[in-house]
């Protein structure tokens, strides 16, 4: 699940940066915007030869590319940021398939901000104790309902599947 923290971080951080290069689109247009932006993009050009003049398209040099990476920026971190909870669904299956079965106690548990309809997503810090190994931490999010979360307070017993290889944790219903 570590993998889908950073994607959503990841995204988090593409979609604030994305605002830099949208800005650079009104910049671009300072040539369009009278008296005062044609004497700014003239200022400019001084510095920046072509930069803000307009092309055969009539958009300046920054408006296309500042649009470009605008755009680009945008839809990463739309696919990161929502991709994220698919790609967390798609691994806990695949973890409650085929994983092996333990009991976990629960050592905290964390609202992430994100709810769905009247669940919330949580992050939820396990001791994890199976049969015949060495005890391991990890961590899992999963989308709660309230009856669930009355049930998953620190110091409670829970049942969960783990991947052997990797130790990821997947919580069973």
């Amino acid at each position: 699940m570590e993998f889908v923290s950073r994607m959503r971080q990841i995204g988090s951080i593409l979609f604030v940066l994305m605002w830099l290069p949208f800005l650079g689109i009104f910049v671009g247009l300072a040539g369009e915007m009278g008296d005062a932006g044609r004497s700014f993009a003239a200022w400019v050009d001084q510095y920046l030869p072509g930069l803000l003049s307009l092309r055969g398209s009539q958009i300046s040099i920054l408006t296309g590319v500042s649009m470009a990476l605008t755009m680009g920026m945008m839809l990463a971190a739309m696919l990161l940021i929502f991709g994220a909870p698919f790609l967390a669904g798609f691994l806990n299956r695949r973890i409650l398939r085929s994983g092996e079965p333990a009991t976990a106690e629960v050592l905290s548990v964390e609202n992430t901000g994100t709810y769905i309809n009247s669940d919330v997503l949580v992050r939820v810090s396990l001791e994890v104790q199976p049969e015949g190994r060495t005890p391991f931490n990890a961590e899992t999010e999963r989308l709660a309902s309230y009856a669930l979360l009355a049930r998953l307070e620190p110091g409670a017993m829970v049942r969960v599947r783990f991947d052997t290889n990797s130790l990821e944790v997947a919580l069973e219903d």
